[in-house]
C-alpha cells in the first residue's frame, strides 16, 4: 500500500495561536524553496480591539474576510462575512492547486465554511494529490472534556 498525499490539520480554541503557527510554517516552506498556494488569515485591529479579518494568498492578493461594519449576510458573531471577496480570493487557490505546491489554509472555520462553493472546493482538493495543511478550530465536544452528568 502506498502513502497518501499528506493532511495536516492544526486545531485548536481561538487565540491558541494556530494562525501564527502556519505563518511560521509557510516561512520556513518559501525559506526552503517549496511553492505554497492557499491563503492566511490576520486580524483587522483598531487600536486593541479587533474589527474583523483579513485574507493574504501566497501571491499577494488581500482583502477583507469579515468586518464589523459589514452586515453581511452571514453574520458570524459580530462580524459581517464578505463572500464575495472571500470567493473571490480563495477559490482560485483552493480549485486549482498546483502539484507542486503545498495548500496552506488559515482557517476552515465558520466565516470561510459560511461559503458553499468553499466548502465544495475543499472537499474536492481532499481527493486531489497535494499536501495540505490547514487550521480548524477546536469542536468543543472532542476537546478532551467529558460531559458531566
Amino acid at each position: 500500500m502506498s502513502a497518501g498525499p499528506t493532511r495536516l490539520l492544526v486545531e485548536g480554541r481561538p487565540g491558541a495561536g494556530k494562525t501564527t503557527a502556519l505563518c511560521s510554517l509557510s516561512q520556513v516552506l518559501r525559506d526552503a524553496d517549496i511553492r505554497l498556494c492557499g491563503f492566511l488569515g490576520k486580524e483587522l485591529r483598531q487600536g486593541r480591539r479587533r474589527v474583523g479579518f483579513e485574507i493574504e494568498t501566497f501571491d499577494g492578493e488581500r482583502g477583507v474576510l469579515a468586518h464589523v461594519k459589514l452586515a453581511g449576510p452571514p453574520p458570524v458573531g459580530r462580524y459581517g462575512v464578505d463572500l464575495e471577496a472571500f470567493e473571490h480570493l480563495a477559490l482560485p487557490r483552493a480549485d486549482r492547486p498546483r502539484k507542486e505546491c503545498v495548500v496552506l489554509i488559515n482557517e476552515l472555520g465558520k466565516m470561510e465554511l459560511a461559503s458553499r462553493r468553499f466548502r465544495e472546493a475543499v472537499v474536492a482538493l481532499l481527493d486531489q494529490s497535494v499536501p495540505i495543511v490547514a487550521s480548524v478550530q477546536m469542536v468543543p465536544a472532542l476537546a478532551g472534556s467529558a460531559p458531566q452528568p
